[in-house]
């Protein structure tokens, strides 16, 4: 086993070890800063799948991620979906959404690939901020609990926000050592070249875009659940830029490094509380240094940069 897919295995091994939390603690603080570090997790592996495997940015991510709260809560109280129920339709509804959103989007390259997803994104934004009768406009709505089996899931649903986390992170994993990986590692350094030797380029692209899509969907059910309220607010561009940012910090391509990035991000605003009013101004200082002194990431620092992912550009 080689030292990148070791260094692979170590984030779904401590958030293992962060399945026991509940035994020597039960300060909810701590626990739902675990659980929306684990979110935070999904939501990097979104996009560095779209981003950091495939080349594709993204600006509009959490359009993806209000799609996926908002669905799973009107799918139970609308139309009186169980929970998993709910969530399964949630995954098919973003998924069929981002491809069919994806056909035109990914024609673009660059620039304007970017400034398409941005206007996806505020458009998502938007259209929940305005339809009150859909959304609850700004004011939000109510999320129901989270049921198995007619059983609220209560406290246990921390460990159900892990679980999902750990499966998510080893499919990402399974995935970049697939064919499908190749194939978007391909993609990503040259387009041309890849077209050339007969990838399907379109395919791949949108392909990468659903999944992509409908795993920060899939983070979008478990924030709702987690806070059992949703608003437009939570699912602004500031959210899709942090996102970002995670991606970047962290090490594009590598799943250990984006992990750490979403960590990061998840406590620094609980870090910085005193200095809320600078949030910004910490974030942007450190995108800055690691775009200066860490080109990779921080996962360069531990060996699992893109070096190690085989997806490194010149």
């Amino acid at each position: 086993m080689s030292q990148a897919s070791r260094i692979d295995f170590i984030v779904p091994g401590i958030m293992l070890l962060a399945m026991v939390l509940p035994a020597f603690t039960s300060n909810g603080y701590y626990l739902h800063t675990v659980s929306m570090s684990a979110i935070g997790i999904v939501l990097a592996l979104s996009l560095n799948l779209l981003y950091g495997y495939a080349g594709q940015i993204s600006f509009g991510h959490a359009g993806f991620y209000a799609l996926g709260a908002y669905s799973a809560t009107l799918l139970q109280t609308r139309l009186q979906f169980s929970f998993p129920v709910a969530l399964i339709a949630t995954l098919v509804i973003v998924f069929v959404l981002a491809a069919v959103a994806g056909w035109p989007i990914l024609r673009l390259k660059g620039y304007y690939l970017g400034m398409a997803t941005l206007a996806f994104g505020l458009l998502i934004f938007t259209v929940l901020l305005q339809w009150i009768d859909f959304s609850g406009g700004p004011s939000g709505i109510s999320v129901p609990p989270a049921t198995l089996f007619g059983i609220e899931l209560g406290d246990g649903f921390y460990h159900f926000i892990l679980g999902v986390a750990i499966a998510v992170y080893l499919f990402c994993v399974s995935l970049s050592w697939s064919r499908v990986g190749m194939a978007l590692r391909a993609l990503e350094g040259d387009e041309s070249a890849a077209a050339a030797a007969g990838i399907d380029t379109a395919y791949y692209k949108i392909l990468v875009f659903a999944l992509s899509g409908s795993i920060a969907g899939l983070a979008g059910v478990l924030y709702a659940h987690l806070n059992l309220f949703i608003a437009p607010e939570v699912f602004s561009l500031h959210t899709s830029i942090l996102i970002l940012i995670m991606v970047v910090v962290g090490g594009l391509g590598s799943n250990p490094g984006v992990s750490i990035g979403a960590v990061l991000f998840t406590l620094l605003p609980q870090l910085l509380d005193r200095f809320e009013d600078y949030n910004h101004l910490f974030y942007g200082a450190i995108l800055l240094a690691c775009l200066i002194y860490l080109p990779r990431g921080l996962a360069s620092l531990v060996g699992a940069g893109r070096a190690n992912q085989q997806g490194v550009r010149g």
